[in-house]
């Protein structure tokens, strides 16, 4: 071989090692991604370090991420908390708690400005949870009143409603002592300033240890915070969702005077028959100028009962600045048929929400329509709800966030519960417990009707 080939075969040689070493120091794309993670999430840590130390905001602290685009189109938790808090305060004002409403907002998601949880919007894989931090800061800085109140409410916003202190068997397991043990001390940001902590309306006149109003206060607060939290996070997730789009414009102004153009239509009662409703509905509509409370409601089968408990309802509620009504029935069969009979004399099927296991609404209206009766039964965002017992009782004593989104809204309300007397008598006594404290601390009016 000549000299020239020895040098040529060396060059070559030369030029592979070389490309083994500069393929040695490549990385896999997934190993540079994470160790790019690994970066970012220790650079964070120690910024947040700086951020408690000097208090400088040298860093954005998002609430919610999106995998469709960068951070500057994130959420941030700033926003976040004051959007959650002002529909929270709104959410409460309709039973007097407007200002522990708005706490409740501003807390709730206290834990996300941990150095964790901003990792994990960032793409780490990491048990990073956050809703204790508020609740723990609500205990410590306003105490086993009130603060255990809020505590309960921001803790299980997301899991649910927890006992207090021992394990349940049914989810959330964890009792919200271990919550709060588990929970980090977390600062407030700069940024976050608590309205001041007044009494809320319906614990102002409760006797000490009476605990059915505190846990019933406690769940309303819990529904006004969850309903808040979950429009919110929709609204930036989906913002052109139908219920942004589709709110009714009904009101029980406009649904009174409907119904009243649709009984003028029979013109003067020509039959006895007829003239016994005609009474029945004129006594209903004195009754309506009643204060609010407990109403009975009692007429045969055939005299009108559904229509003049209807006209009742609705006059009293604008007599008293009440927000919806609520029929309640105990069998589907006729709530199907009562719902019918207010379509057809209300006529506005936008403004009346079936909500029952039976009820398909796909069958009845187009596509857009479907979709915002179902986004209402949510939460009950309409005047006029008809529903079973069991899904109102089954609310008024859950602690999961979907059935007790809609608690807030049963707050000045009229209540119709016909065929009352079918009341479980083994559940009788927490049933008209729920009632009274309705009447008592949320502005309710109830209405037991029956045929018999």
């Amino acid at each position: 071989m000549t000299v020239s080939g020895v040098a040529h075969a060396e060059g070559a040689e030369g030029n592979a090692f070389r490309q083994s070493i500069r393929s040695a120091l490549t990385l896999d794309p997934t190993i540079a991604k994470l160790m790019s993670l690994v970066v970012r999430w220790s650079c964070m840590r120690v910024r947040y370090r700086f951020l408690l130390l000097f208090g400088k905001p040298v860093l954005p602290i998002y609430a919610h991420s999106r995998n469709d685009t960068g951070p500057e189109n994130w959420e941030l938790l700033q926003d976040h908390l004051a959007a959650v808090s002002r529909r929270a305060g709104l959410n409460a004002e309709a039973f007097g708690a407007e200002i522990v409403g708005s706490i409740a907002g501003q807390l709730h998601d206290l834990g996300k400005v941990k150095p964790d949880f901003q990792a994990k919007l960032h793409g780490k894989i990491i048990d990073a949870p956050h809703s204790g931090e508020g609740a723990r800061y609500a205990v410590g800085t306003m105490g086993h009143g009130i603060g255990k109140m809020l505590a309960y409410a921001i803790a299980g916003h997301h899991a649910g409603l927890a006992n207090g202190v021992t394990r349940s068997r049914v989810r959330p397991t964890t009792p919200l002592c271990e919550r709060l043990d588990r929970a980090e001390d977390v600062a407030l940001p700069d940024w976050l300033r608590l309205s001041a902590l007044t009494m809320p309306a319906p614990l102002a006149t409760i006797q000490a240890g009476d605990h059915f109003a505190t846990q019933f206060f406690t769940r309303m607060l819990f529904s006004a915070l969850v309903d808040a939290d979950f429009l919110e996070t929709e609204r930036f997730f989906n913002p052109d969702a139908a219920r942004a789009t589709g709110a009714t414009s009904a009101t029980l102004t406009t649904l009174r005077d409907t119904l009243i153009q649709s009984l003028d239509r029979f013109g003067p009662p020509k039959t006895e028959l007829n003239r016994l409703r005609t009474a029945i509905l004129e006594a209903a509509v004195n009754a309506a100028k009643s204060e609010t409370g407990f109403f009975s409601l009692t007429v045969p089968t055939g005299g009108g009962k559904t229509l003049a408990s209807l006209r009742f309802a609705l006059d009293h509620a604008i007599a008293h600045e009440q927000r919806r009504v609520i029929y309640v029935a105990p069998f589907t069969a006729i709530i199907e048929q009562t719902a019918d009979v207010f379509r057809e004399f209300l006529k506005n099927d936008d403004a009346i929400l079936e909500h029952h296991s039976s009820f398909e609404p796909e069958q009845m209206f187009d596509e857009a329509q479907t979709e915002r009766l179902k986004l209402a039964a949510q939460n009950w965002d309409r005047p006029l709800v008809v529903t079973t017992a069991v899904q109102l009782f089954e609310s008024l004593f859950a602690n999961r966030t979907q059935k007790c989104r809609k608690l807030h809204n049963i707050a000045r309300s009229v209540l119709i519960l016909d065929e009352a007397q079918t009341l479980p008598l083994l559940l009788l006594r927490p049933c008209l417990g729920a009632l009274q404290e309705l009447v008592r601390g949320y502005g309710c009016s109830i209405v037991l009707c029956t045929a018999t």
